[in-house]
């Protein structure tokens, strides 16, 4: 039931499902879980706390990838609700603070009206999508879908986009433009200066999906992206036609549960080999210009990967830990 309650979105009726079946579908009631024995770790690095700040309340009971990320000499955070601080890197001083619930305003004189978007009620900003830094600029997402790029020195909002599909990945930024995957199965770019929308791309997702979206990659000119079918994919980054698909993991099952496949993990690249990994499928090896696979290897995991120095460092939906 974690499972279902922490990733799984579904339509209303096979939620209703579940209300009524209970836990019945995965075996007795009493039933006690299953966890693998701990094993002993040496530790080889003792590390001390050098600084700590609290900012706004987090992300609460909710699921959530929103992450902290350091650059330009600062340590930029967010809670779920709207607040987003910088801190300097080295001493923790807060250097600037700004709450998105009440810093954006639109012209009185519009259809819509004084406020908009995830500023037109008293709900939480619900910030999803990053942070990540790029040209200066602090970008994030939110599950009521939107698009806001901060100043990275000062915290003032240089753009706010409304994508109309919730944001609960990291946007891509680069080659001037930020790339949202929606989990609404909505790749959207848009332009890194201004926000401006140039180019949407959809999908058709299934009925049953993880909670969560593959962040996507910007790479060579291409969008790497993986869906919620368990597809691997390259979009053309200037108009967003489809380059190639390839198959990741691939659904099978006797009900939309045991049929879960999505490719929720970034993708992640060294040369010209992309690593894509789906939840119920495989750890799969790619040409990065037409992919061709190069190899297969049965792992399954939805959370991102680490290539580096000739390994790949993965987290399995059971909780263990690989290096390959």
């Amino acid at each position: 039931m974690q499972l279902i309650q922490r990733f799984i979105k579904g339509s209303l009726l096979f939620s209703a499902t579940l209300l009524v079946t209970g836990c019945s579908i995965f075996g007795d009631d009493d039933e006690e879980p299953k966890f693998a024995e701990l094993q002993p770790i040496s530790a080889e690095v003792q590390p001390r706390v050098l600084w700590d700040a609290s900012v706004g309340s987090g992300i609460g009971e909710y699921f959530s990838r929103l992450n902290p990320v350091v650059e330009y000499g600062k340590v930029f955070a967010a809670d779920r609700n709207g607040i987003v601080s910088a801190f300097d890197k080295s001493t923790g001083e807060r250097l600037w603070r700004i709450d998105l619930r009440e810093s954006i305003q639109f012209d009185q004189a519009t259809d819509e009206g004084w406020f908009s978007g995830i500023f037109s009620s008293p709900f939480p900003a619900r910030i999803s999508g990053g942070l990540v830094a790029s040209y200066d600029r602090i970008f994030l997402g939110t599950e009521n879908g939107d698009v806001v790029a901060l100043n990275a020195e000062n915290g003032e909002i240089v753009w706010h986009a409304e994508v109309n599909n919730e944001v609960i990945s990291d946007p891509a930024v680069g080659e001037g433009r930020v790339v949202v995957h929606t989990g609404g199965g909505k790749v959207l770019s848009l332009d890194a200066e201004t926000g401006e929308q140039q180019w949407e791309y959809e999908y058709q997702a299934p009925m049953l999906t993880i909670r969560g979206a593959s962040a996507p990659a910007i790479i060579s000119g291409g969008i790497v992206v993986g869906d919620s079918n368990g597809t691997g994919m390259v979009l053309i980054a200037n108009n967003g036609q489809q380059a190639w698909t390839q198959t990741i993991g691939k659904p099978s099952g006797s009900n939309e549960l045991e049929r879960l496949a999505d490719v929720d993990a970034k993708p992640a690249v060294q040369g010209t080999t992309l690593y894509m990994i789906a939840f119920n499928g495989e750890l799969v090896a790619l040409e990065l210009r037409d992919g061709e696979v190069r190899w297969k290897r049965d792992y399954k995991a939805f959370e991102n990967m680490l290539v580096t120095n000739g390994r790949i460092f993965l987290t399995d939906v059971k909780s263990h830990v690989y290096a390959l």
